[in-house]
């Protein structure tokens, strides 16, 4: 009830944040941009882990493969004559470990291996989860940024300092919304209204405390206490909306467990 209070204020006072044209707002014109890169990049991940996984199983089997080859053809006395298996087994492992040939394939596997594990490390940049959490926690850190004004001290340079903050929050703010439009549009039919309303309610709840966080800076005289406040309740504002997202699209606890491990990382 609480928070169905709170999100109907932000609706019923959005307007007035909106025709405030002097206030640096979201631009959805920017948002529809950022919705296609992020639909670019996640699709390009998606492919380079099909990709990256097929290079890297078929990077560790060859080596083996090569070896195997190599016994059978050295303990064939006629190309027409069948090798039972354990007889060719204990071929290769005689070629391998008593003759400089088998030695020098040794040294090939183990180069294949160590290139699996390379190719393993070079995967973990592109298997992720595709969720809103986890595209915040690498693209788009707002929790960050706010920490970081919340700390600001009241001196001579840091009113220029915290609208820098305040810009590099807004951008952050369209990629969140940017990746919500991307991901509305793969959802089931049955959940797309439903992520559509959730993106339009995101938009304005961040457009109604964006505007209100920079009237405060704006001010002529900062009232620190005042925009810490103010930062808190965003953020808590937020997270209810980024928790109703979670739901809308899916999100798993697997999901979210990657997440907070990479931010413990």
């Amino acid at each position: 009830m609480k928070h169905s209070k709170i999100l109907f204020l932000f609706i019923a006072i959005s307007p007035l944040c909106n025709s405030a044209q002097e206030l640096l707002s979201l631009q959805q014109s920017e948002i529809n941009k950022k919705a296609v890169v992020v639909e670019k990049r996640m699709t390009f991940d998606r492919y380079a882990t099909y990709g990256l996984n097929v290079l890297r199983f078929a990077h560790y089997i060859y080596p083996w493969v090569a070896l195997y080859e190599k016994g059978v053809d050295f303990s064939k006395r006629d190309a027409s004559e069948k090798i039972p298996m354990l007889q060719a087994i204990k071929a290769s492992f005689n070629h391998l470990l008593f003759t400089s040939e088998g030695w020098t394939c040794i040294a090939q596997a183990g180069v294949g291996v160590a290139s699996s594990v390379v190719a393993s490390r070079i995967c973990d940049r592109f298997i992720h989860p595709d969720t809103l959490r986890w595209y915040i926690h690498s693209h788009a850190p707002y929790m960050l940024t706010i920490n970081i004004m919340k700390k600001q001290q009241q001196t001579s340079e840091s009113k220029e300092f915290l609208y820098l903050l305040y810009n590099r929050l807004v951008r952050q703010v369209e990629a969140i919304c940017a990746y919500q439009m991307y991901k509305c549009k793969c959802l089931d039919d049955e959940e797309k209204e439903i992520g559509q309303r959730a993106m339009r309610t995101m938009f304005t709840v961040q457009q109604y405390w964006l505007c209100s966080i920079e009237k405060q800076l704006k001010a002529e005289v900062i009232d620190y206490q005042e925009l810490h406040t103010l930062l808190s309740d965003y953020e808590k504002a937020i997270r209810i909306q980024l928790n109703h997202f979670s739901i809308i699209e899916g999100e798993t606890l697997e999901e979210r467990y990657v997440v907070k491990q990479q931010v413990k990382g």
